[in-house]
């Protein structure tokens, strides 16, 4: 996923923010081609959800692509503090 290093930069924020005030969301994306994305939200209970599409040109025109949707509890954004 090609994404504009200001877009990074945003998006560690937004997860530190997450992480200190336990609410809010952060997602990165690429802004052209595949729109590809991943999307952080986190309740207001601790438990994040997140949600995604990443994909990739294979060769010969095979392409390749998952989706991908988890939970799990705030502690494990504990490397964005």
């Amino acid at each position: 996923m090609d994404v504009y290093v200001n877009n990074y930069e945003h998006f560690l924020l937004d997860m530190q923010k997450m992480f200190h005030t336990l609410r809010g969301e952060a997602t990165i994306k690429e802004l052209y081609g595949n729109q590809q994305f991943l999307k952080f939200r986190m309740d207001d209970y601790g438990h994040v959800y997140v949600k995604g599409d990443l994909a990739s040109q294979g060769h010969n025109g095979h392409e390749q692509f998952i989706s991908i949707e988890n939970d799990f509890d705030q502690t494990s954004l504990s490397d964005f503090a």
